[in-house]
């Protein structure tokens, strides 16, 4: 199969290509594409030339405000595609979505806008959502494409005027080795119960409300531990500075981990893992805990709940209410070790049987064949 020659991928990451799509492009690779990676050199080049897949270095901000470093994103990008006159342009992320779309309609090329979850621009009140609701309705009509990964977005999109009433393909997931992430042993017993947040360092993926929950739980129960991974943000809106979690850590309320560049052996150490999210597109870190088969506590939004099954393999809590979270972290410890295994089972059988690589691979092909 070999749906199109030439392929142009646009991220605000270069790393996010190489540990969320990897499995992806070397389908598309196989199929006899020539691939090219447009994001921000944030160390993952070597591996992509490594793997046969190019790369052009373009400068964005996942982010930033600037009018002016925004338009030289957007005409930047452009000049890039212009260079590489691909058949195809896959943008993921928000402003990729946008700009891409833009870029794209200059010279009528083929693009698909993968919207991967609405971020700080959506769920911020004000101008700035008002801003990015505009520059999405603009942008999104050249798109031949438009794919969502939960069911939430693609319906406030279509309410609100943002794509047409059938506009939206659902992309079960971005994918997950379900082999590399494998089911894993419950942790020897030690009487302590170990909760695990993989995150960057930004408010709306709810890492206050862990910090707060945290210093809740450990008020009543010694027997919890708190650990907390993830890079610091990017200094733009929503950033949590590193000094509160320092704070945290000093009180010896959390562990925190740091960026992990392989975050496995974290997770197998855990016994659940949390995501208080305040919205997300289908977060990463719940789908690979649950393929190793831990039980999750989550909050009840969409992304997350795509997941995050309440009772079934995990338990789920009202965004933004650390008292919600803490009453549930609570409830997790309350499980035996034999009812949380069971949960943990259950997760890894709907990751394997719904987000595995092999699926979405299959939806890629198929998808975009069409366009």
């Amino acid at each position: 199969m070999n749906p199109s020659k030439r392929i142009a991928l646009v991220c605000n990451s270069s790393w996010a290509m190489v540990n969320f799509r990897m499995a992806v492009m070397k389908a598309l690779r196989a199929d006899g594409c020539e691939l090219t990676v447009v994001a921000p050199d944030d160390g993952a080049r070597g591996t992509l030339v490594e793997e046969g897949i190019g790369f052009a270095a373009w400068e964005v901000q996942a982010r930033g405000t600037n009018p002016m470093k925004e338009l030289r994103s957007l005409m930047s990008l452009r000049a890039i595609l212009d260079r590489l006159e691909p058949d195809l342009v896959l943008c993921y992320t928000i402003k990729p979505a946008i700009y891409g779309s833009f870029a794209g309609a200059f010279r009528k090329r083929r693009t698909v806008a993968i919207i991967t979850g609405l971020g700080y621009a959506f769920l911020a009140p004000g101008r700035r959502s008002a801003v990015a609701r505009l520059l999405y309705r603009a942008a999104l009509r050249f798109a031949q494409d438009i794919w969502f990964l939960n069911e939430d977005d693609r319906a406030l999109f279509r309410e609100r005027g943002l794509i047409r009433r059938g506009d939206g393909f659902l992309l079960p997931g971005e994918g997950v080795d379900t082999t590399r992430f494998a089911s894993t042993a419950p942790r020897a017993e030690d009487g302590k119960t170990i909760f695990l947040m993989i995150s960057r360092l930004f408010r709306d993926k709810g890492v206050c409300e862990y910090l707060e929950a945290a210093e809740a739980v450990m008020a009543v129960r010694r027997d919890a531990v708190f650990r907390l991974a993830g890079a610091p943000g990017d200094g733009g809106p929503g950033t949590l500075p590193l000094g509160d979690i320092e704070a945290f850590e000093e009180k010896g309320v959390i562990e925190y981990l740091g960026k992990l560049e392989d975050v496995r052996p974290a997770i197998a150490e855990a016994d659940f893992v949390v995501l208080p999210s305040y919205r997300e597109g289908l977060p990463r870190s719940l789908l690979e805990a649950a393929g190793m088969g831990r039980p999750l506590v989550a909050t009840n939004v969409p992304g997350c709940r795509e997941v995050a099954i309440d009772g079934v393999n995990a338990i789920l809590v009202a965004p933004r209410n650390p008292e919600a979270l803490a009453k549930g972290l609570l409830s997790a410890m309350s499980l035996t070790r034999s009812e949380a295994h069971s949960m943990g089972l259950r997760g890894r059988d709907m990751v394997v049987s719904k987000f595995g690589d092999e699926t979405i691979v299959a939806e890629y092909r198929r998808r975009i064949a069409g366009v």
